[in-house]
């Protein structure tokens, strides 16, 4: 029996191992470099351990890929040949490979792809245990990602630091980093790695004995997932509870979540979906020592694994099937060849999958079956493998069993002293784990206890609150009532401070409204007086000089009609202006003058202006002077402009008596332009020379010279120049006659001013 055992543990290793492909075949299949590239890849891996004739393969890779030009598929057979030199420890070439790597990548500039190759460089490194240069290419993938804006690579430095971590067995640091990167995936809305975050977050309070935060964590992964109504993503969720309960010893919390995922599995009809759950509930079958139930189901889940071949991960839960399958032959039906057989082909499975913890766990189950073939010496070289394996992997509880099936083996083997060390070695690390649990057990007591109090703080925080809201409550009634009574009394305040306002406020329009009048009244008065006068004074020598003529004309002395035709044409230039000065005055008073900003030449203007006054000068033995330079330049409206110089000459001219002097002048001046009337007149007395509007009065009465005056000439002189932003300057005496300064601005805007 034990010999028929051993033969056939042999066959169904050579069997589960020997399984060869031809890849020669499939690359001569294949079209186009990236299906050859994956068939590379796919020989290269399946040649472990042998890196001899893996980085052969790869090599051959990268010449196909350079003679096709595909640089991306040459960087993933630099990157297999890299990983291949470093897993033979020739760690120079492979190096030197990267190096090329990275340089082929920046020359083609493909940012991308070097981003590839650091974060699969730190991957290489974690899986040396390497864990500073690993730390050190996912900083650097980790700045590129940000420098590119790549946050898919980006949440993947914060999870793979944490799978760094965690796997070096720094869980404070594990734990930062996962929660940076569920912080990260929130921030960034995604639901998916969001998952994973919490997923990986649960999984070191886990591995920490904290079961509590990572029942947390997992059932907000699950919520999340439950929101999201993705079905296929919750049952792996519900796998990880299934195993937190049985790690925790709450096999009935452990028993609802399985049948959960295999009636959610079944529900799906996805075969890897279904296949996961089945592996999930067949452990906790395992578990709780149902091994009759969890044949068919295994079974069931192995046909399914021969139907998804594609599916990454379906090797690892076959062979947890097949380990069930094993474990119910082993202490089910005590059939130790068919638990040998399933055994094996788990181990198989798991080293293909790459997965260590179960290879580490298969070698024990194999150790444990042989000893109960009393067989020790196979059982030794079991353990001594699955021992080798935790070793990498650290952990405590597996290595409490691969110690106390030591101490069985050599009991079996005779050999006392080493089972003595052994069981000693078993016992530490029964102490170890008795006071890890002793610690969660004293830290979940504490955080009892810790909420307890909060729980009892609150109740009474939230008893004060009610008493506290209560009397707020009345004090705010009080208040209410206080503040309605007051705002009563305000309103009916403000009821009467805004009719005496409103009161107040039709007094003054009324009063505002009345000056206006008064001062419309005064404009009337004013208007009507200064037209009667001035029309009389002219009108009555337009007569005159109609009779003398018309005279003349009887007693035929035509030599004398000349003289009256000058004076008559006098009066009738005198007529037309004063008719041009009340039409401006008359627009400025009622609807306002709008001016309209030119550039002019003032001195060409002058001249024309002055030649209207030639003739009058000439009858009353007047000598103009003129100074108007050329080549000056004046923005100005040209209407009001003429309309201030005729009636400034036109004035001089009036008061200045036969054989006078008029001088009319330009020039600039500090940034102005001046205007100067100087005449020989008989002047004005002090009182009223600095005052134009006194001026207009006195001179419309006519009590300033024996000629009767223009009184709205000198008015409209005065608004005008006001208009055009100007200025006047006002010199008289009676012995000097009078100078006229008109400050007109050089450079101002050309816009349109209303009054």
């Amino acid at each position: 029996m034990r010999a028929r055992f051993t033969v056939l543990l042999a066959l169904t290793c050579l069997a589960a191992l020997a399984q060869q492909q031809d890849y020669p075949g499939k690359l001569d299949k294949a079209l186009g470099p990236t299906a050859k590239m994956d068939v590379y890849v796919e020989w290269a891996l399946s040649l472990e351990p042998d890196w001899d004739s893996a980085i052969v393969i790869a090599g051959e890779a990268r010449q196909y890929t350079h003679r096709q030009n595909a640089t991306t598929s040459e960087l993933d057979a630099m990157a297999l040949l890299y990983d291949f030199h470093y897993r033979k420890n020739d760690a120079a070439q492979a190096d030197r490979i990267f190096n090329e790597a990275l340089q082929l990548a920046t020359d083609k500039r493909l940012p991308g792809s070097v981003l590839d190759l650091y974060y699969f460089a730190a991957g290489v490194h974690s899986r040396k245990k390497d864990f500073e240069k690993a730390r050190a290419w996912y900083r650097k993938g980790y700045a590129l990602a940000r420098q590119l804006q790549r946050k898919d690579y980006q949440f993947q430095y914060f999870n793979d630091m944490g799978s760094l971590y965690s796997e070096a067995g720094d869980h404070l640091q594990a734990e930062h980093y996962y929660s940076d990167a569920v912080h990260y995936a929130k921030g960034q809305k995604d639901t998916f790695r969001t998952h994973v975050g919490l997923n990986n977050l649960a999984m070191v309070y886990k591995d920490r004995n904290d079961y509590k935060n990572a029942t947390t964590y997992y059932l907000e992964s699950l919520r999340l997932k439950e929101l999201q109504h993705d079905e296929a993503h919750m049952i792996p969720t519900l796998g990880n509870l299934v195993h937190l309960y049985l790690t925790w010893n709450k096999p009935d919390l452990a028993g609802r979540y399985a049948g959960r995922a295999i009636a959610l599995g079944r529900k799906l009809k996805s075969k890897p979906d279904l296949l996961i759950a089945i592996a999930v509930y067949c452990d906790y079958l395992e578990e709780i020592g149902h091994y009759g139930e969890i044949k068919p189901l295994a079974l069931e889940g192995i046909v399914l694994s021969k139907q998804i071949k594609t599916v990454e991960g379906t090797t690892m839960y076959t062979g947890a099937l097949r380990k069930s399958l094993g474990d119910a032959a082993f202490f089910g039906d005590r059939d130790h060849l068919t638990a040998g057989k399933y055994y094996v082909a788990a181990l198989s499975d798991w080293e293909k999958e790459g997965y260590t913890r179960g290879q580490a766990i298969a070698y024990k189950a194999l150790a444990q079956l042989s000893l109960a073939e009393k067989l020790p010496e196979p059982a030794l070289r079991y353990l001594d493998s699955s021992k080798a394996i935790n070793n990498r992997l650290q952990e405590l509880e597996l290595a409490g069993w691969i110690e106390k099936t030591y101490v069985d083996a050599y009991r079996q083997k005779g050999d006392a002293a080493s089972a003595l060390k052994h069981f000693r070695r078993y016992h530490a690390l029964n102490d170890s784990l008795y006071r890890q649990e002793i610690h969660r057990q004293i830290a979940e007591l504490e955080t009892r206890y810790e909420s307890s109090r909060k729980e009892q703080t609150i109740a009474r925080m939230t008893q004060e609150r009610l008493l506290g809201a209560q009397e707020l409550k009345r004090s705010r009634q009080r208040q209410l009532l206080a503040l309605s009574v007051a705002a009563i009394i305000a309103l009916l305040l403000f009821i009467s401070i805004r009719a005496n306002i409103r009161v107040r406020r039709q007094r003054q329009l009324v009063a505002l409204q009345n000056a206006e009048l008064q001062e419309l009244n005064q404009v009337k008065t004013r208007l009507f007086s200064i037209i009667s006068h001035d029309l009389r004074s002219l009108v009555a020598p337009l007569q005159q000089a109609g009779k003398l003529m018309q005279y003349q004309m009887q007693k035929e002395r035509y030599d004398k009609v000349t003289d009256t035709a000058f004076a008559l044409q006098e009066n009738a230039t005198r007529l037309s202006y004063l008719l041009d000065n009340l039409l401006y005055w008359s627009t400025t008073q009622l609807k306002g003058y709008t001016l309209q900003p030119e550039p002019i030449d003032p001195s060409l203007e002058l001249r024309e202006l002055l030649s209207v006054f030639q003739a009058t000068a000439a009858v009353k033995q007047i000598r103009l002077i003129e100074a108007l330079p050329a080549g000056l330049t004046l923005v100005t409206d040209r209407g009001s402009f003429l309309l201030i110089c005729r009636n400034l000459i036109a004035n001089a001219l009036k008061f200045t008596p036969k054989g006078g002097v008029v001088t009319i002048s330009l020039h600039e001046q500090d940034r102005e332009l001046l205007f100067r009337v100087r005449d020989t007149g008989p002047g004005m007395p002090a009182r009223i020379a600095p005052d134009l509007d006194l001026i207009a009065s006195e001179e419309s009465a006519g009590e300033s010279s024996r000629e009767k005056g223009i009184g709205l000439g000198l008015a409209l002189v005065r608004q005008f120049t006001k208009l055009n932003q100007g200025r006047i300057i006002m010199t008289s005496s009676p012995e000097s006659g009078t100078t006229v300064n008109v400050h007109f601005p050089l450079h101002r805007a050309t816009i349109t001013h209303k009054e």
